[in-house]
């Protein structure tokens, strides 16, 4: 059986409001040293206070599966859900690795449930090859992911 390839799109909105019917997964970053703050965080406060209670709470009830490349949920909506990949080490840097193998994870479960990927412009901002990253880990392997851009 052979991969279809994955669809790309941009969409000027918010990433609150995630476009796709079906199930959809909102990526996030969560940090080593548990913080939650970051302009995403602070968009998604706005909508889903959630969503910082649940990193804070993975954070405080970490164990030796709280590493990086490990994932964690947040359901916001009934179809949708935000998907936090452990990536960023104790002094907020992105780590490759770590993103690699979180996107691994996410890709499993994203083809698992039927869902699709949204992620903000706010992450790109953060890890400028988060794209190319996406592409070989989530897009080449038939995945749908939308990029939104704040307007």
């Amino acid at each position: 059986m052979i991969n279809q390839q994955g669809k790309v799109k941009f969409v000027k909105g918010s990433i609150l409001m995630p476009q796709m019917a079906g199930l959809r997964f909102i990526l996030n970053f969560a940090s080593m040293a548990g913080s939650a703050d970051g302009p995403l965080n602070d968009l998604f406060a706005k909508k889903w206070a959630k969503v910082r209670q649940d990193i804070k709470g993975w954070y405080g009830n970490k164990n030796g599966a709280y590493k990086l490349g490990a994932i964690s949920q947040t359901a916001v909506q009934s179809d949708a859900v935000v998907v936090h990949l452990l990536v960023e080490d104790e002094k907020g840097k992105v780590d490759k690795k770590g993103l690699e193998l979180g996107l691994k994870e996410l890709e499993k479960l994203a083809t698992y449930e039927h869902a699709s990927i949204h992620i903000s412009t706010y992450l790109l901002d953060k890890f400028p090859k988060l794209k190319e990253v996406v592409e070989k880990e989530l897009v080449q392997k038939g995945l749908s992911v939308s990029y939104y851009e704040e307007v």
